[in-house]
């Protein structure tokens, strides 16, 4: 059987590789998994085409705690698959046989931050009957039709590309004040090519440049009237705001035609772009030249508006991952203290004044302290505090602190059960510890501790293996096109005075 190796892919990477036969019979065939095992997340489509997208999970030992050679030492995982080629009309079968290399890159989940189009009805419409036309865009040109990761149809735009996958809570908290409704405009048609490392080409794209009026826009700027500082919404201020705030690698992760050298040499890098279509090598400038002279949809009539991100990967609503605590010193008179997290009851908060607890109410039933999520700048202004977080929490007492005491909040943990592990074998320093360096192990007449204790893990190889180490999660197995809301709708929203500067309000025009 002859063996091809298909070359190497790293994990969270999207698969581009493809096997193929010659018939002697000049039949078309079709290719199914024979034997053998892929990489994990691909699979073999009967045009020959391996989709898919590797997962982030590759071997490793104690959760990467465990090193060879002063970390030198990498584990590639070499796959090796056998391919079956059939044709169902003639009796033509053969096998071949093929290798991917794995390697690891990170052993973080990756996501992609995007937009979508969604115009009026109408245009959505026209739009739909334009990707769709056959005249233009031919079935048998198209690249991969039915692989997810190259279908167009959801008019996704992508924002940021790279981020290791975060909970939502801190996907929320890194929308910033530059974050709030925007529009862009459909411009001009552009083709891009997929590389390999040989320069041929893999697919083509033919996609519409997008405008963003507000491209190279600071991400402030002071209003001349009253002094008010403005927030300004752009595609490029919000990337920048989710990179501050979130571990992303975005070139790494790019579309590979965006790394991809095109005509003038050069790799594009990121663009914002609406993809139309990918087609075939070779196929690309045929379909812009029919776009361009045999078409009549104006694209650069359409506008859309832009007051949510996706996210296609998450590790979902987490309970208690951490929890925040923050100090203060009392002055005697400050009732208003800024929280770094958003809390919204104060039963969620455990407040402790010079380490003693202090309940919800007193008793007669009034409240200690109340607690108040904050939305906006103005609100941070009055609390007198120098914190810049715009998802976070206000909490007030009804009478001040004793001067010079210390206060304490800690967002308080949620718990469903008794137990939060179950572990055995807590090590008592004061016992001998059970060994394997002697011919007998024992563990008799209460030598040893083997008692069972609660609350503790039980782990090995310094805590790289572990079990029932799990956060409480929710909605992490179905996480795909999770929405999030921009808080404001325009940039005047939570400004106390009227500013002049209408025309960084948008409008489409």
């Amino acid at each position: 059987m002859s063996h091809v190796s298909l070359g190497s892919i790293s994990n969270n990477k999207n698969s581009l590789f493809r096997v193929s036969a010659v018939s002697d019979a000049g039949v078309q065939l079709e290719y199914s998994y024979y034997s053998g095992k892929l990489p994990p997340g691909l699979s073999v489509h009967p045009s020959g085409e391996i989709f898919g997208i590797t997962k982030h999970h590759m071997f490793e030992l104690d959760q990467n705690t465990t090193y060879f050679d002063n970390q030198s030492t990498t584990f590639d995982q070499l796959h090796t698959f056998v391919v079956k080629a059939t044709n169902k009309d003639r009796p033509v079968t053969s096998t071949h046989e093929y290798s991917i290399t794995e390697r690891r890159l990170n052993t973080n989940q990756i996501a992609n931050i995007y937009a979508k189009i969604s115009p009026d009805k109408v245009t959505k419409n026209n739009f739909d009957r334009f990707v769709a036309d056959t005249k233009i865009f031919d079935p048998d040109i198209l690249y991969r039709m039915s692989d997810l990761n190259f279908q167009t149809g959801s008019r996704n735009v992508l924002i940021l590309s790279g981020v290791e996958a975060p909970y939502l809570a801190d996907l929320q908290d890194a929308f910033g004040r530059n974050f709030y409704n925007l529009k862009l405009k459909i411009s001009n048609f552009a083709v891009g090519k997929a590389r390999d490392p040989k320069g041929n080409v893999i697919y083509e794209v033919v996609y519409a440049e997008l405008i963003d009026a507000y491209g190279t826009s600071p991400a402030t700027v002071q209003d001349k009237i009253n002094g008010s500082l403005l927030y300004i919404a752009s595609i490029n201020n919000i990337k920048n705001s989710l990179k501050e705030n979130l571990n992303v690698s975005e070139f790494e992760y790019l579309p590979h035609w965006m790394k991809s050298n095109q005509s003038n040499q050069l790799a594009t890098g990121y663009k914002l772009i609406l993809p139309i279509r990918y087609v075939q090598p070779g196929q690309a400038d045929r379909v812009l030249f029919k776009l361009e002279n045999e078409q009549n949809f104006d694209l650069g009539s359409v506008f859309f508006q832009i007051d949510r991100l996706y996210i296609d990967k998450h590790k979902g609503t987490t309970i208690d991952e951490t929890r925040t605590t923050a100090t203060f010193v009392a002055d005697g008179n400050t009732t208003s203290y800024i929280l770094p997290q958003r809390v919204t009851l104060p039963k969620h908060v455990q407040v402790t004044i010079d380490g003693v607890s202090m309940n919800t109410v007193d008793n007669n039933g009034n409240p200690n302290y109340t607690v108040e999520p904050i939305n906006d700048s103005s609100e941070q202004d009055s609390a007198g505090a120098d914190s810049t977080a715009l998802y976070s929490s206000i909490l007030t007492f009804t009478i001040a602190p004793k001067s010079g005491s210390t206060i304490t909040f800690q967002r308080k943990k949620t718990t469903f059960g008794v137990n939060d592990y179950v572990t055995f074998d807590k090590p008592d320093e004061a016992l001998p510890k059970i060994t394997a360096d002697t011919i007998d192990i024992s563990a008799d007449a209460d030598l040893y501790d083997t008692s069972y204790y609660g609350g503790v893990e039980t782990t090995f190889d310094g805590q790289g293996t572990t079990f029932f180490s799990q956060i409480i999660t929710f909605d992490q197995k179905t996480p795909e096109d999770t929405q999030l809301l921009f808080a404001r709708e325009n940039v005047m929203e939570g400004i106390n005075n009227t500013s002049k500067h209408r025309d960084l309000i948008r409008k489409a025009s």
